[in-house]
């Protein structure tokens, strides 16, 4: 955030802590997060992913949340889908929201053409992206496996089981699990 958009002011918590609040004072349109008083502390095990991030103080929290905020810039969504999805509280919407902009970014970095929610020939469904490069297409779901719901999913025990092995192969060999590509800023 750039720095003259943010005040900051000194408070204390009821324990007597002192911590920053941060008044952010940014244009709100198709922003993920708001624009509110920020605060410190850990998550609330109530709290859901997306208020502690839209809430959290540091420059920490403050630097994820504009590497956020500029891959959606990015992100064509004149529906508001993905950053309505992004906000709930639940968390199979949350996260699956952020790794659709993440893949998005991804592959937006890596030189290919996106098209989000492209019309699809043999199906009413639209796929998250169709991508190109080169004269190659190829469309894209972007999917997010959550261990607890795999047995309601015919595939979810499978895919799980793959990957453990998969996993447990390379911790026999002393690796540990390749790392996914990471667009920067």
């Amino acid at each position: 955030m750039p720095r003259s958009l943010a005040r900051v002011r000194r408070s204390r918590d009821d324990g007597g802590r002192r911590f920053d609040r941060r008044v952010v004072t940014l244009p709100t349109r198709s922003r993920l997060f708001d624009d509110l008083v920020l605060y410190g502390g850990p998550a609330r095990q109530t709290e859901s992913s997306f208020h502690f991030l839209n809430r959290a103080a540091g420059k920490a929290w403050g630097a994820v949340r504009e590497l956020l905020e500029n891959w959606y810039a990015s992100y064509p969504d004149e529906t508001g889908d993905l950053r309505m999805r992004f906000r709930q509280d639940d968390p199979r919407q949350h996260v699956a929201a952020w790794w659709e902009l993440y893949i998005y970014v991804l592959f937006e970095r890596l030189g290919y053409a996106v098209e989000v929610h492209p019309a699809a020939d043999g199906t009413h469904n639209k796929p998250d992206f169709c991508i190109s490069k080169d004269g190659e297409v190829m469309y894209v779901e972007c999917t997010v496996l959550f261990e607890d719901a795999c047995e309601s999913v015919p595939d979810g025990l499978a895919w799980l089981s793959r990957i453990r092995r998969v996993s447990g192969r390379w911790a026999q060999c002393g690796r540990s699990w390749p790392s996914a590509a990471h667009p920067s800023a």
